[in-house]
This record gives C-alpha cells, structure tokens and sequence, in this order.
C-alpha cells in the first residue's frame, strides 16, 4: 500500500519529510545508512526517480551524505556547536585551527566594506582568501575572506597565514581585540564556491559576516565565512 496520502503534495517532497522526521527524531541517527533507493521505492511504491530526487535535495541541505560504492548516509557534522560563544574564534580549539591561503588581493575599498569598517569607499584594502579545515580532516569546513585597511597592519599578509588572523592583530600590532559583530544568514553556494570546498553548487550555507572591534569601539576587520551545513550545525545558546 502507498505510504503516502496527502493530495496535492509532490511526492518527492513527501519523502524528504519522511526521512527528515526519522532523522529528527533520532530514529536515524548521525552515521546511519539509510535504505537503498530500490527498497524505498518498493517501500513508497514510487519511481526510483522520485526517490532519487528526494534523497538529492537532502544530500543539498547537507541532511544526508552519498558515499561511493557504500549507500548513503545520515551526514555527521564535524562540529555542533555555539558560534557565537567566543569572538576570537567561531570553534574550539579542539577542533583545530588549520588553514590554507588561497590569494592575497589588494583592493579598492567598496561602498559596503566602507560602511562595515568605518572606511572611505576607495580605501586601499587587503583581502585574505583561505580556507579553514577541523581537526585532522582533508576536507575545509568554511571558505573565509578577510578585509583589512592595508595601512593599518602593513606587512600582516606577509605573517605566517594558518592560525588566527586575530592573534597576530593583538600579538604583532598590539591592537586588542574586544568585541565584534556578527551577521548570520542563509545563502546558496556559487559553481565557483562549491569547487573551491569540494562540494555540491547551490548547497545551503550559513553566512557568517563578523566585524571585530578594538577597545576604542574602531571596527578593524571584517571576515565573512561560507560554513558548510554538512560539516557544522549552528548552535545558539542562551
């Protein structure tokens, strides 16, 4: 018998909600294999395509994992967790802080960056294009880039790259880091974006624009982080 009964639903998206309820829920938990695409289809009594369309949208959202030659996957984040919790940093340092630099860029300053960073648009402006990966994993969890007055720290770039930026802000130039500001809000990955984190074009990512300030309230750095959904959950604690 069809196990789905509600008129006017696809049924594609009838059987995302049923597998993301069994997730929810626990009853699938992180790391579970879920069924074959020819056992839901006989289970569903629907096409393998449909299945198959379901399962895609869920691996997009970074609900599920395909993995070749096995099946496919509840996905189990690297980290879950409160981001906000520390300024410094969006992890613990457990999780490491490894990153690679990918292009230093020299810029003109936008109209948008102005207004973030308290600047004149045509402000001379460096960029920090790199990636971030969790402990030991091969695969980067974010894609970051970070803008800076060039003036204000000359020759940062030329620091040793893969820890925290803001460490060498407060340990080379002495200038304290106390608050900061973030923007969070759900965006789609670009081709380009996808390659770069060796993942799947248009999969939702989490946004994270942070605006780091000094103890004279003067905001000094601005880094936005593409956060992958299927290496790390938003956490929010109260």
């Amino acid at each position: 018998m069809n196990k789905l009964k509600q008129r006017g639903i696809a049924l594609y998206y009838q059987i995302e909600e049923y597998i993301r309820e069994k997730i929810e829920n626990e009853e699938w938990p992180k790391g579970h294999q879920i069924p074959s695409e020819p056992e839901l289809s006989d289970y569903f009594k629907v096409s393998r395509s449909t299945i198959r369309q379901a399962i895609s949208d869920l691996v997009h959202q970074g609900l599920l994992i395909r993995k070749q030659g096995s099946g496919t996957y509840v996905a189990e984040p690297s980290f879950m967790g409160d981001y906000i919790k520390s300024f410094k940093s969006y992890f613990p340092e457990e999780l490491g802080n490894s990153h690679r630099l990918l292009q230093i860029n020299h810029i003109d300053c936008s109209s948008t960056i102005a207004q973030s960073l308290g600047l004149t648009p045509g402000s001379k402006l460096t960029e920090l294009y790199r990636l971030r990966y969790l402990r030991d994993e091969k695969e980067p969890a974010l894609l970051e880039k970070s803008y800076y007055e060039s003036a204000l720290f000359p020759g940062l770039e030329r620091e040793e790259l893969s820890g925290r930026i803001y460490d060498i802000i407060e340990n080379k130039f002495g200038i304290k880091l106390i608050r900061a500001k973030t923007l969070i809000e759900p965006v789609l990955l670009t081709v380009n974006e996808a390659v770069i984190l060796g993942t799947t074009p248009a999969l939702p990512v989490l946004l994270l624009s942070r605006i780091c300030y000094t103890n004279q309230d003067r905001p000094v750095i601005l880094t936005k982080s593409l956060v992958r959904s299927d290496k790390c959950k938003l956490q929010i604690m109260d």
